[in-house]
């Protein structure tokens, strides 16, 4: 269910790329996972803990190899001492964010009863915005630059 989860996030990072469309991330775990007319994928914490740790890892620099990697050789989340998961919460020690015991929680807590994660959430949704935004930035400007290439060729002339 975590690798679904993973497989997950890859078709929607590569969603979010191709139509330029950031959304916060609390926002797509909810589109994903909390609509009913989705049963292979409503309400499972496991699929939706391991798209939310994949992207986490992405937003903070992890290769796609990387990744993979670390999906292929850990596929449990559940395990205390898991090195996808304690990669994740090292990232977010790092940047002095409040480090959940669930890596959900601050997607799904309480607003009132989840106050410290609060930061962390928000933390985590510039972290996704700033990613996406500059690789839709740097996507176009691949395409541009190869343009102005392909027209500036001397077979063109």
């Amino acid at each position: 269910e975590a690798i679904r989860g993973y497989i997950l996030e890859s078709f929607d990072a590569y969603e979010t790329i191709r139509t330029g469309n950031v959304r916060d991330l609390g926002q797509t775990l909810n589109e994903l996972f909390g609509d009913p007319m989705h049963r292979e994928r409503y309400q499972k914490l496991w699929q939706a803990s391991g798209f939310t740790v994949a992207r986490m890892l992405r937003i903070f620099g992890r290769s796609p190899e990387e990744i993979f990697s670390l999906f292929l050789d850990s596929p449990c989340l559940n395990l205390r001492y898991n090195p996808t998961v304690q990669r994740t919460r090292e990232h977010l020690e790092d940047h002095e964010a409040v480090c959940p015991q669930n890596i959900l929680a601050p997607f799904t807590e309480d607003s009132e009863e989840g106050e410290p994660l609060a930061d962390t959430e928000t933390f985590i949704n510039q972290l996704n915005e700033v990613y996406f935004t500059r690789t839709i930035y740097e996507r176009e400007r691949l395409r541009r630059d190869l343009a102005q290439k392909i027209f500036e060729s001397p077979t063109n002339s």
